[in-house]
């Protein structure tokens, strides 16, 4: 059995056997297990129960002897081993007596060092405390002489300027107060020394002034002194910039940077003049003030007496005009307090931006700009601008009264922005001009911009209700279209609103933006009431259709706008007409658009009823019975009577001025035109034709000069003459003398000197027997008249008469003679002799 069995040998192995309390254990009969508590000790002797003393005493002396076995059995195996290890330990001890005194001698050197470097070590150290503490007697010294120094110095200064008078420009009281500021800031920066670098306090490496007890004592001196200097300072600030004296305030900001108290000192100038703009724009608004205001006047007694229910911020109907005056002359006393600020924030600026430090040369202003956001003055136009739009908004919002007289008085306001910007204009780089305006002045001004909306509302409302006005009548059961006195009526209202505006160059642009709108729609309700129909353009006669009447009225109307808005443009250049030019050519547009589809529907009956002159044989003799009651062929008769209804219906009933007169030259001078042509070509050509063709021609010039007088009152003065026709009228005259001309001076250029080449052209061949180009071509007079007008380059009519001619020469069988003085050959010679004259004429270049 093996000895386990018997014995636990886990008790005796354990760092915490003890042999009292073993013995105790086997005594006491209980398990003995030093590394378990005790508690749980009890609860093992009652799990065993009572033990065996001589029992237990038989297993120890069993154990005993195992060990004493198991320790003979490992010797005698192991005996090598252990007599090898000896060998070796004694074979070592022989090397071990060489280290053993090396190391003897390694103790005595270190001691001998010890001795040479420790003790000169110990030594320097208390002569380098010495020394610190002498270089900090030294620098306390040296910093002392620097204070009695500066003190002494700073006595001297105040003495001196104490001694000086003030006076509004720099004198040696100013130059002393700088340099005692200086003085001043010295002392403070030796009695409270500057961080350094790494934000550390230097005077933790230094014995503070203050430890000296005549230093102590002298602080309260120059305390006081700077408390002196600061106050000349800012007494000085005030004096200059109320006075605008740039050398008194430069003397003043030199004070202030020698005392390092430069930014605080613009800072605090530059928030105190901000928070007097803000402080005196809210109270020119305010309502209750205005009726306290109001109230001190005795005009006003009786008015607020009587209106006891009524709130102190509102007028009453009797005094609203007080309330009014009294808020503008508040607002010009505003615009001036304003201007003065101004003035007095760009003086301070530009003192600051020519000062410069004199040692890093560094100006004022940049050392300023360090601290503050902005400069001074766009802080200045940041604060006016939100505080005339704050007032503005609450204006607005809450008084009514304001809002009214505000809105309705933006021109006056705008006024007195303008006297604002007048009067700063010399201080400062602010331009308010037609041709530029500042980014400052915009600001300001568009900060009452609510204002501004709602005058331009009520001018829209204005312009619109002019053209309602206009329109109205025609809307209604009446029917009356809208004519001349309309049109200048709503002319006269958009010029006085553009008037009324002049004098803002922003706010005249955008007048005339809105009244370019107004006249958009205007445009567009005339266009709907205008009638397009055929009954617009017919000329039947013998009156005028209902169409050609509410026509005529409503072209009379856009005219006169046109003309009357026209003249817009003599006074307002730029982007002023720029707006408003597109909806003034939209009117001319639109009434030239009527007149146009007249003209050409004038233009073809016209021609129509002068195309029959070749319906009339002037080959016969006059026929009283076919003449009309005026003596002249019944087509003259027909044209005459169509140009009284023309002039009497049609174009009578439009009042359109200068156009009007204009265009009855242009249809009279085509009239002309077409009869020639027609005349000239009319054959076979008798010599009674040709006195047929002087009446018509007699006729033609009457019905002309009473088309020419169209709108003419009668009985008026100053009509238009058949003159003004110009050279078509000449060519009528001289076309009379031509049909009696001897055929040999056809050609010559002095007796034909009115006469188109083609029309003289045209009558050699109707004298001869040769055929016209529309007869050898297969054209109607009409179709042949109607290519002439087309082509109505001189050269391509030539060219077409020159090629019919040469045809017919060339397919004629008969040889024809052309210097014959008399029959065709005549006629072949005068056509060439005309057709190089009229292509001579046609490139001689104009002068």
């Amino acid at each position: 059995m093996s000895s386990d069995t018997y014995l636990d040998h886990k008790p005796f192995l354990s760092d915490s056997f003890d042999v009292h309390a073993y013995a105790n254990a086997v005594l006491q009969g209980r398990v003995y297990r030093p590394d378990e508590k005790a508690e749980e000790g009890v609860k093992a002797d009652k799990e065993k129960g009572d033990g065996d003393v001589g029992a237990e005493l038989a297993r120890l002396n069993y154990g005993i002897e195992d060990v004493t076995r198991q320790l003979r059995q490992e010797i005698t195996s192991s005996y090598p081993l252990l007599l090898s290890h000896l060998t070796t330990s004694l074979s070592l001890s022989s090397h071990l007596s060489p280290i053993r005194s090396s190391l003897s001698s390694l103790s005595t050197s270190i001691e001998r060092l010890h001795t040479k470097i420790h003790t000169p070590y110990t030594n320097l150290s208390t002569l380098v405390s010495r020394q610190q503490a002498l270089s900090l007697l030294t620098d306390l010294t040296r910093r002392a002489s620097r204070f009695v120094l500066l003190a002494r110095r700073l006595e001297g200064q105040l003495a001196k300027m104490e001694g000086s008078e003030k006076g509004k420009v720099e004198g040696e009281r100013e130059r002393e107060l700088a340099k005692a500021a200086l003085s001043v800031a010295e002392l403070d920066a030796l009695l409270n020394p500057p961080r350094n670098e790494d934000g550390e306090d230097q005077s933790d490496s230094q014995i503070p002034l203050q430890e000296l007890e005549f230093v102590r004592s002298y602080v309260s001196v120059v305390d006081k002194a700077r408390d002196t200097i600061i106050q000349e300072m800012e007494s000085m600030v005030v004096s200059g910039l109320a006075d605008l004296n740039q050398s008194l305030l430069s003397s003043s900001l030199q004070t202030a940077h020698n005392l390092r108290l430069l930014p605080d000192l613009v800072s605090n100038l530059i928030a105190d003049l901000n928070d007097a703009v803000s402080l005196r724009v809210t109270k020119a608004f305010d309502s209750a003030a205005i009726g306290k205001e109001v109230a001190a006047k005795g005009n006003s007694h009786s008015a607020i007496k009587f209106s006891r229910g009524r709130p102190a911020t509102e007028p009453s109907s009797s005094n609203t005009q007080i309330w009014v005056n009294t808020l503008w002359s508040r607002l010009e006393k505003v615009i001036e307090d304003v201007a003065n600020c101004c003035v007095k924030v760009y003086t301070l600026e530009k003192v600051l931006k020519l000062k410069k430090d004199p040692v890093s040369g560094v100006e004022f202003l940049d050392e300023v700009m360090k601290t503050l956001d902005e400069k001074p003055s766009f802080a200045f136009w940041t604060t006016l601008a939100k505080a005339f739009e704050g007032q503005s908004k609450e204006a607005i919002r809450s008084s009514p009264w304001l809002q009214q007289a505000l809105s309705s008085g933006y021109p006056r306001l705008l006024r007195l922005f303008h006297d604002f910007f007048a009067k700063i204009a010399v201080h400062t780089d602010t331009i308010y001009t037609k041709e530029f305006q500042s980014t400052e002045a915009v600001l300001v001004l568009r900060s009452v911009s609510v204002f501004e909306t709602l005058y331009l509302s009520r001018s829209t409302t204005r312009m619109n209700d002019s053209i309602s006005s206009a329109l109205s009548s025609y809307l209604s059961a009446r029917g009356n279209p809208p004519g001349p006195g309309d049109g200048v009526s709503i002319a006269r209202t958009i010029t006085n609103e553009l008037d009324s505006a002049r004098f803002d160059p922003l706010l005249v642009r955008t007048v005339a933006r809105n009244a370019g709108k107004v006249l958009d729609g205007f445009i567009k309700r005339i266009d709907a009431m205008l009638v397009k129909d055929f009954t617009a353009t017919s000329l039947i006669g013998p009156n005028a259709t209902p169409a050609q009447i509410v026509n005529s009225q409503l072209v009379g109307c856009l005219y006169h706008c046109w003309l009357n808005v026209q003249y817009v443009q003599q006074d307002f250049v730029g982007k002023v007409w720029e707006s408003l030019s597109p909806s003034v050519g939209s009117l001319e547009k639109t009434y030239k658009r009527i007149t146009d589809l007249l003209d050409t529907a004038l233009r073809k009956e016209f021609v129509s009823i002068l195309s029959r002159i070749h319906k009339v044989d002037f080959s016969k003799p006059m026929d009283p019975m076919t003449m009309g009651s005026g003596g002249g062929s019944p087509y003259m008769q027909d044209l005459v009577d169509k140009l009284s209804f023309v002039r009497g219906e049609i174009l009578g009933r439009m009042s359109l001025g200068d156009f009007m007169r204009d265009w009855v030259i242009e249809l009279s001078k085509y009239i002309i035109r077409t009869f020639l042509l027609h005349a000239s070509i009319a054959r076979p050509l008798g010599e009674s034709g040709k006195l047929k063709l002087t009446g018509d021609m007699t006729e033609l010039e009457m019905g002309i000069a009473s088309l020419l007088n169209t709108g003419r009152v009668q009985g008026s003065r100053g009509g238009m003459r058949v003159e003004k026709i110009g050279e078509e009228y000449l060519a009528l005259r001289s076309f009379r003398t031509l049909l009696f001309a001897d055929d040999s001076v056809l050609s010559n250029p002095v007796e034909t000197v009115h006469l188109p080449p083609l029309v003289i052209l045209h009558h050699i061949i109707v004298l001869s027997s040769f055929r016209l180009p529309h007869e050898l071509h297969g054209w109607s007079e009409y179709e042949y008249i109607l290519w002439i007008y087309k082509h109505d380059e001189q050269e391509e009519q030539l060219s077409l008469f020159e090629k019919a001619l040469d045809d017919q020469l060339a397919s004629s069988s008969i040889q024809i003679n052309e210097d014959n003085e008399k029959g065709d050959g005549l006629y072949v010679r005068l056509a060439r002799e005309v057709l190089e004259h009229g292509r001579s004429e046609g490139e001689t270049p104009e002068v």
